[in-house]
């Protein structure tokens, strides 16, 4: 990449950074307004290169706050915990499936009020205005604000939709976590972080993982890579909350790190959203230990990373088998 190219491509980190200090200089005063999932999302549309995400700015504006709205109903309906986190996971994935869209963002935007109990109407608000604006930019800014050529990016043009299959082998692996987190006494926060759903549905889906034709030593190793970014940015953002709080002290820290998190996404060429959302989830956690969280998140991302991988692979050979309407098989 040349310099121009590269200074084009740069200014583009500025974007989901003013997402993330805009939201916590807001929940300072009202926190049911913390929506991790979109840095995540401005991060993947503007610097990562996810054409699926930036395909429709019409369902980016209105499939995500649906699922938000969806998420805190569930959240205030009296449901178990782990009951409303699974009728909100098929929920979604329907939602997703009748939309016709690929926004994987959506998974966390309907999860987060079901599994940190955030039952504000503001919280939906929130996440309509995030996606409103980013909306708007795609349209106003269309060739300037969409997908760049990131540094990896490989996929063709957007395509329309998770298949039925897909959508049916994420419900059942994130579904059986959800209930092994519900059922197990004590565990950890992080387990179910919503962000690692949005990482399984990309993984199973193969959307922007570079795993179609890869030889098994490199999916290996992108998955090392995808459960390593998991761990470290929910770390991080915990090591920060859990010394400085959740006031007006942890504001320049956690946006720092965010930049941080997204400059080496972007640099690296991981085409992989979520850390850019996990570095913020910590907050919504209330009183965590850090080191507690992490473990969580590390569990459920080793979980998300091998039985999502185990899931993509038997989604490919159903598919060399030459199972009938093969685009129910496509991700």
């Amino acid at each position: 990449m040349d310099e121009e190219g590269t200074r084009a491509s740069a200014w583009r980190l500025v974007v989901p950074v003013l997402v993330a200090l805009g939201m916590l200089l807001v929940a300072q005063a009202v926190p049911a307004v913390l929506f991790p999932e979109g840095a995540a999302l401005a991060s993947g549309i503007v610097v990562l290169g996810q054409a699926d995400w930036a395909a429709s700015p019409g369902r980016l504006a209105t499939v995500v706050p649906v699922a938000a709205l969806g998420g805190v109903g569930l959240a205030r309906s009296g449901l178990a915990p782990w009951q409303a986190e699974l009728v909100g996971l098929v929920g979604v994935l329907a939602l997703l499936r009748l939309a016709g869209s690929r926004l994987a963002p959506a998974l966390s935007a309907g999860l987060i009020p079901s599994v940190f109990h955030v039952t504000a109407f503001a919280y939906a608000a929130s996440v309509a205005v995030i996606c409103g604006l980013l909306a708007t930019g795609l349209v106003v800014g269309r060739g300037r604000l969409g997908p760049p050529a990131a540094p990896s990016r490989t996929g063709g043009p957007p395509r329309r939709g998770f298949s039925l299959l897909a959508s049916g082998l994420v419900a059942v692996v994130a579904g059986a976590l959800i209930v092994i987190a519900g059922v197990a006494r004590g565990a950890p926060a992080g387990l179910v972080a919503p962000p690692l759903f949005v990482s399984l549905l990309e993984l199973v889906a193969g959307a922007g993982t570079g795993w179609v034709g890869s030889s098994w030593q490199r999916r290996g190793t992108m998955l090392a890579v995808r459960w390593a970014s998991l761990v470290a940015a929910a770390g991080l953002g915990a090591l920060v909350v859990g010394e400085l709080g959740h006031d007006w002290a942890v504001v320049v820290p956690l946006v720092a790190l965010e930049a941080l998190v997204v400059a080496v996404l972007w640099g690296r060429g991981l085409r992989h959203p979520p850390p850019a959302a996990l570095v913020l989830v910590p907050l919504l956690a209330g009183h965590l230990a850090a080191g507690r969280f992490a473990v969580g998140v590390a569990l459920g991302a080793a979980w998300v990373c091998v039985v999502g991988a185990l899931a993509r692979v038997g989604l490919e050979a159903l598919r060399r088998r030459g199972a009938p309407t093969r685009g129910s098989l496509d991700g």
